[in-house]
This record gives structure tokens, sequence and C-alpha cells, in this order.
């Protein structure tokens, strides 16, 4: 493992699951999953937690085999000098794609719900370079401040819930089914794509205080994450058809919230916690890409990497930016895919080759 002289808690992996998963899991996702499976969108959160769970379970079993060893030095470990690193390679292309990703909605983000005039750029650069702060002060920072902004994150989340639940026709949730399985399926692979890069965890989890439960802070970040993401379906029943063209279905979700006339721009202060969820979001990428970048050739401090990550994550949000709707595409019909790959195949492939590692050196023990 990485020389870095780092703790954190069960409940701060449990917290960083969570942020990672709702931070950004209601800005396109329920317009996909709206478009694929309509009023059986709640049905498609069901199905892709079920199908993750045991994709866990494979993370886990991969980590116990080579315990306190990140993802990249299990990925050297099973792979061997050329595998490994075309395996560590593609992990961190997989972390700078989501870092990139995840700016680039921050910008639509941000000029969609508060500065329409400004330019992207600005955003962009903004978010770059409070990340590579982040970045720079470590995991063990970005896990305290991830911790103190969740339960205001969930708060925000639960007043929005309350204030519109009255106004939810639950009509639109029927009838169950009326176009088979395949609607819920095909949305449910969607929602599967973000909860597949809980693979992130991996690289951190040999930060983690208690080497002895690692499992048990995974597991409840993913099922109370799926708990948030099936609690957020309700966009459909207050809405119905009409998430199917909105662009942000939950930017208008806090917008529609019925707050007192004397409470002025509290949903502008929601969005405002929201935002800070997705920074913590683009840290944890961020800072995973910098750190299996460094492990993966063998350089000692991480930190001379950030600067020039950042750079990178900086020029290829410019580009993606200018190209909105083929990224939207990429979202919704690429990315689950690739995200399947990099979160369950490769990881059950390595799960096999380490089985069978083992065995042939017993046997020619």
């Amino acid at each position: 493992m990485s020389g870095e002289k780092v703790r954190i808690s069960p409940n701060q992996i449990t917290v960083i699951i969570i942020t990672l998963i709702i931070s950004t899991v209601d800005i396109f996702l329920p317009n996909f999953v709206a478009r694929e499976a309509k009023k059986d969108s709640w049905l498609s959160v069901i199905v892709a937690v079920a199908a993750v769970l045991p994709v866990v379970l494979i993370h886990l079993m991969l980590y116990r085999k080579y315990r306190e060893s990140t993802l990249i030095e299990i990925c050297k470990k099973t792979g061997g000098k050329v595998f490994g690193i075309f395996f560590g390679l593609s992990y961190v292309l997989y972390f700078l794609l989501i870092s990139w990703t995840v700016t680039g909605e921050m910008s639509i983000v941000m000029n969609s719900a508060f500065l329409p005039l400004t330019p992207s750029w600005f955003f962009l650069t903004v978010s770059v370079l409070v990340s590579a702060y982040a970045v720079s002060r470590g995991i063990e920072a970005i896990a305290r401040l991830s911790e103190i902004l969740l339960p205001v994150g969930i708060f925000a989340f639960l007043f929005l819930f309350a204030e519109n639940v009255k106004n939810v026709d639950f009509k639109n949730f029927l009838p169950v089914l009326s176009e088979g399985i395949t609607p819920p399926v095909r949305g449910g692979l969607i929602i599967a794509g973000v909860l597949f890069e809980i693979i992130v965890i991996m690289q951190i989890l040999p930060f983690a205080s208690d080497q002895k439960r690692v499992g048990r802070p995974v597991y409840i970040g993913l099922l109370i994450s799926g708990a948030c993401i099936f609690a957020g379906t309700i966009i459909y029943g207050f809405f119905g058809q009409l998430t199917e063209a909105f662009l942000l279905p939950a930017l208008e979700f806090a917008r529609y919230a019925p707050i007192d006339s004397n409470i002025q721009s509290l949903d502008i202060f929601i969005i405002a916690i929201w935002i800070t969820g997705i920074y913590i979001k683009i840290m944890v990428f961020y800072y995973t890409a910098v750190f299996s970048l460094a492990q993966l050739f063998s350089i000692e401090d991480y930190k001379r990497l950030v600067i020039p990550v950042g750079l990178f994550i900086y020029s290829m949000c410019t580009v993606s930016c200018e190209k909105v709707t083929a990224g939207m595409n990429f979202i919704h019909y690429i990315f689950p895919v690739y995200s399947m790959t990099m979160g369950f195949l490769i990881p059950g492939l390595m799960l096999i080759i380490s089985y069978f590692s083992k065995k042939s050196a017993k046997a020619a023990a």
C-alpha cells in the first residue's frame, strides 16, 4: 500500500459511498430512466440494487484475498507486468472519465440553476481548482468534508420529499409492468451504471481504520443510496410523463416545492447543498485517479501529479461541454455498459485469476 499514513473510519466510508452515488444520480438519470422504464422507474431501482449487491461481494472477496492492497496493487498482482498495467490504466482512465464527466455536469447545473449567462469555462476552472486543493490535502480531508455535508444534504432531500409528496399522483405508477419486464430492466441498467462506480472504494479501503469489518460500511452505503434513489422516483409521480421531457427533473422538483412565501430562495439553498455533494464526488474520483496513477508507475508522492491531472481534466471538460448532446447520449447508452465492465467484468476476471494462480502455486509446492 501507499506510504500515505491516513485512516478513515467505517462511518466515513459509508458517507463517501452515499455521497458518490446520490450526488449525481438525480442530475440526468431521472430523465434517462423515465424514457426507458416510464411508470416502472421504481422497479428499475430494485433491479439495479439487486444486480449490484452480489457484485460488491466480488469486490470484497478480491480485497480480502489481497488484504490492505489498493485496487491498482491488486491489478498488478493478478495481471502481472503486462495485464497489470493494462488493468491499472483502464481504471485510471475510468476514474478520470468520471471526474471530467461530473465536472461537466456541474457546469450544466450551474448554468441551469444559477448563472445562465456565465461561460462554462468559469465553472470548470473553479471546480478544478477547488478539487485540486482538496486532493492535495488527501483523502482524509475529503472524507471529513463529506461527513459534515452529507447530513445537511439528506435533510434537504427529506425536506423536498415532505413538501412535494402531497402533490404526487400515485396513479402515474399504474399499471405496473404494463409494457413487460424489459423497460424496467433497461432503466435498471442505467442506474446500475452509477452504482458500479462503487469500485472506486477499493482504492480507498486500505485506509480503513477497521480492516476486519470493511464489508459492513460498504453494504450500508449501497443500501442507503438505493433507498434514496428509490425515494427519488417520486419525481415521476409528481410530473408523470413530463419527467421524460425535463433535462434536469430533480431541479424542477426542487423549484416546484410549495415553500412558504416568507422564505425566499430556499430552493436555491437546497440546490447549493446538492452542488457541494457533486464537488465531493469530483474530489474523490480526482484523488483516486491521481493516487492510482502514482501507484501504477511507482511515483512516491502522488501530489506531484495533482496539477498535470487537473489540467487534463479541465481540457477534457472543455471538449465535452461543447458537445452536450453527445455527452448525454454517452451517459445514457454507453456509460452503463462501460461501467459494468469496470465494476463487474474486470474484478470478476481478477478474482478468477487470483483463485487459479493460488491453486497453481499450491500444486507446485
